[in-house]
């Protein structure tokens, strides 16, 4: 029994010694050791769960571009549902199998994850501009009309953001 515990402190103290060695690492920038071929391109980024687009800042805040009743270029609304590629039918997966591919639209409103909290007594609207656009890219804002002010009124500017993240 005595050369078992001590065969298990041996084993204790040579693993011990093992982790706390140093580590090393060399850099040679002299030497290519692999290359990208010439014919990738481009950039892949894969959003998973709101994992890029429901970052710490501005990320946080959903439709902030006020982009998000634009249905995509090619696609078109069909009870419903978005159909990516209305022309060409059935669509085929990977697997060359056809499929009937269509996805949920959820949006309601022209500023979906936007709303207007007001003092009774206000009139205030709410709408989605195309005037003076910021950009090519986000051709879309938010025009908040105010005709008239309550006296003793709060107004706020509210987006539901991501999972809890609210904003006013």
């Amino acid at each position: 029994m005595t050369r078992f515990f001590v065969l298990i402190v041996l084993m204790h103290c040579s693993s011990v010694s093992i982790a706390q060695q140093r580590a090393v690492m060399q850099i040679q920038t002299g030497q290519v050791k692999n290359t990208i071929s010439p014919n990738l391109h481009g950039i892949f980024f894969e959003e998973i769960s709101h994992g890029g687009e429901g970052g710490l800042y501005a990320e946080m805040i959903q439709n902030r571009g006020f982009e998000e009743s634009r249905i995509p270029p090619g696609a078109v609304l069909e009870n419903g549902m978005l159909n990516p590629n209305p022309d060409k039918k059935p669509h085929y997966n990977l697997n060359g199998r056809a499929s009937n591919f269509r996805l949920p639209w959820p949006v309601k409103t022209e500023l979906p994850y936007w709303k207007l909290q007001a003092s009774e007594g206000a009139d205030i609207q709410l709408s989605l501009s195309k005037e003076n656009p910021l950009t090519e890219a986000t051709p879309q804002s938010a025009a908040i009309a105010i005709k008239k002010l309550a006296t003793d009124g709060k107004y706020f500017f509210i987006n539901d953001g991501f999972w809890g993240f609210y904003a006013r």
